[in-house]
């Protein structure tokens, strides 16, 4: 495929180098690939809901040194029901791979869709050129792939981490005696660490997408460098703002952070160059 800077030679311009306008994480992306798992941890919390705490609240004061035949509150049967209403509770997600495979495309496509149109109108400014068709042309398939199965992988682990901590903490409490208002109080809190947890993934896999497919983007078209750019406010990190300003390469990346976007938390990004070289 013609490179940018190639094309730009062919049509005579004499540009040395000039800056291109960089792609940033779209809100948009983050806020839907967000409201995708919170979606699923209020599922998930809508399914210990009625399967596990209807067991609980049978039960309001768990003892764990009552009998085992029945005459106490915390008998064998007691326990296996509870064992029960967190395997129902679980089963309920049998389709978390098809369900992670869906949401995780649709993040990527979305992501690669802002980040295009990011570089398609960077260049018309600049320009006054339409790669549209260029970039149609280029094969960043294997990127959007791989992040596609990166993310289905953090979206089943919401869904098992989630209930393993459940069942941890409920089986716990149920031998500890801890009361059912207690322990309802405990997975309460463990959807709001999901929540959290949800959040997270939303906004850091959306700017590792961007970065991803920026790279990939950009070298198919040619554009081999990059000025760092850090957000500018008192939380960028030390060893990011150290890059701010400097110009690296896609295929060198500084070691300690790697490009922007792909540290965790990362809100730097890549300000690209076209460079037309002389002919020797």
């Amino acid at each position: 495929m013609l490179t940018l800077p190639q094309l730009l030679k062919y049509r005579g311009r004499r540009i040395r180098r000039r800056k291109l306008r960089p792609t940033r994480p779209n809100r948009a992306a983050e806020a839907a690939y967000r409201d995708d798992l919170l979606a699923l941890v209020a599922q998930m919390r809508t399914a210990v809901d009625a399967e596990v705490l209807p067991v609980l609240r049978a039960e309001p004061a768990l003892t764990r040194d009552a009998p085992a035949d029945g005459g106490g509150t915390f008998g064998i049967s007691f326990a296996e029901a509870v064992e029960r209403s967190l395997t129902a509770a679980s089963r309920r997600f049998g389709g978390i791979d098809q369900w992670a495979s869906r949401v995780a495309a649709a993040a990527a496509g979305r992501v690669d869709k802002q980040t295009t149109g990011t570089i398609v109108s960077s260049v018309r400014s600049a320009f006054g050129i339409d790669i549209g068709p260029m970039m149609a042309m280029s094969d960043v398939r294997a990127t959007i792939n791989l992040a596609k199965a990166a993310n289905v992988q953090l979206i089943k682990s919401v869904q098992s981490t989630y209930f393993d901590r459940i069942g941890s903490a409920v089986l716990s409490g149920v031998t500890q005696g801890r009361r059912a208002s207690d322990l309802a109080d405990e997975i309460q809190r463990i959807t709001d660490v999901t929540e959290s947890r949800a959040k997270f993934i939303a906004r850091d896999q959306t700017a590792k997408m961007n970065s991803a497919i920026t790279k990939a983007r950009h070298v198919e078209l040619g554009l081999t460098e990059y000025t760092w750019q850090t957000s500018g406010d008192e939380r960028v990190r030390a060893s990011h703002a150290e890059h701010d300003g400097k110009v690296y390469r896609w295929d060198d990346p500084p070691k300690e952070t790697g490009h922007p976007g792909e540290d965790f938390n990362c809100r730097c990004v890549a300000i690209p160059y076209v460079k037309i070289e002389d002919d020797e």
